[in-house]
């Protein structure tokens, strides 16, 4: 192909897809709920989600073996 027409193709294409992007959507969204609004508001306003849980309700972690700096790996601590 000529390098000038595949110039031309290319930014044919790309006006083309930029066309297609500047479409609306022919599908509109769904109407949104009580309860998703609440959750924006929530989020937006910095409130935590109710969901996690509290340090009183996570299990206790248990401590992993981490060797200690100058110890041979071979040496059981």
């Amino acid at each position: 192909m000529h390098p000038l027409g595949f110039l031309i193709e290319l930014m044919s294409r790309q006006l083309a897809a930029a066309e297609r992007a500047r479409q609306l959507p022919e599908d509109p969204l769904p109407p949104i709920d009580d309860a998703t609004s609440r959750a924006w508001r929530a989020w937006a306003q910095g409130a935590r989600p109710t969901t996690r849980p509290t340090a009183a309700q996570r299990p206790t972690a248990v401590p992993a073996y981490a060797p200690i700096a100058g110890t041979r790996a071979d040496h059981p601590a």
